[in-house]
């Protein structure tokens, strides 16, 4: 390169150089530009985020930009309307939120009784069960605030608080369920699945006190139950759900497909009225039976 040709280059890319950080400044000042929103009117709307519905759909009509404004409660404790709504335990305004496009979260999934995304976010990062989401309130307590719906998500979460967490980066087998749990009974059916795509987290004989009621595991005898899970352990772990219907009358069907698609089962869940959402009978049947009719 001759000599004039260098310093043309060298000058261009220092005038380069200089002129990008006020370039990139310009930019950001440009969208920083924006108007904030009034700070007593962001704490209204996350103030009445904690119980009063109709106010947070009154205000979010009139001011729809309040979706996912923060308030700052001092000392880095930042909460928005639906974080709010969360911590309560108010599923009536998380979901109206949500479904405004409000931005959802692990704590908002804990306390809705999303138990796939928690077991997934968990098994991948672990240390989030000691995350702590607005006032320094973690998912176990956003499982409790959210009550029935909310029941397995709390006992996998303290599960495994109490247990060793997976190693990080472990790969679970590919899974991809067309249905979702709509009530408890669902939820408790769908657990026996969850369980064999990844039973890292508890044994045989801990699944079975969680789920199945301790009438029906003295009638079969703890032998039993713990031999069908292991089978279904083994054989199922690469399945999806295809089918879930029922729970309004304690019952609930089920089917589950291989990924490869080769196999089919069908499922038939009866549950303890006594002791509420426990396993009194579990039908299963396809091209070999796991579970006894």
């Amino acid at each position: 390169m001759d000599r004039k040709k260098f310093l043309t280059t060298g000058l261009v890319t220092t005038a380069s150089m200089a002129f990008m950080p006020t370039l990139v400044f310009s930019k950001n000042k440009i969208t920083q530009e924006k108007d904030p929103l009034d700070k007593e009117l962001v704490y209204q709307f996350v103030a009445k985020a904690h119980g009063d519905f109709s106010t947070v759909k009154s205000m979010l009509s009139k001011t729809p930009s309040l979706l996912n404004a923060t308030h700052d409660w001092g000392g880095g404790d930042f909460e928005t309307a639906l974080g709010a709504a969360s911590h309560i335990g108010h599923t009536e305004i998380a979901e109206y939120l949500i479904a405004n496009g409000a931005r959802f979260n692990m704590f908002s999934a804990a306390m809705l009784g999303d138990l796939g995304i928690i077991q997934q976010l968990l098994v991948k990062y672990p240390k989030l069960i000691d995350a702590k989401g607005p006032h320094g309130l973690d998912l176990i307590h956003h499982a409790n605030a959210g009550g029935e719906k909310s029941r397995l998500v709390l006992e996998y979460l303290q599960n495994f608080k109490k247990n060793e967490p997976p190693k990080e980066g472990k790969v679970l087998p590919l899974r991809n369920d067309t249905v979702s749990p709509n009530n408890v009974y669902q939820q408790r059916a769908v657990a026996i699945v969850d369980y064999a795509h990844d039973n890292t987290k508890m044994t045989h004989d801990e699944f079975i006190d969680l789920h199945f009621d301790p009438e029906l595991v003295k009638k079969r005898g703890r032998d039993f139950f713990k031999g069908a899970l292991d089978r279904f352990c083994k054989e199922m772990p690469q399945s999806s759900i295809i089918m879930l219907e029922g729970g309004t009358h304690e019952q609930v069907k089920m089917i589950i497909e291989k990924t490869d698609k080769s196999t089919k089962y069908y499922f038939k869940f009866s549950f303890s009225s006594e002791k509420p959402h426990l396993f009194t009978m579990i039908g299963a049947g396809g091209t070999r039976a796991i579970f006894d009719r």
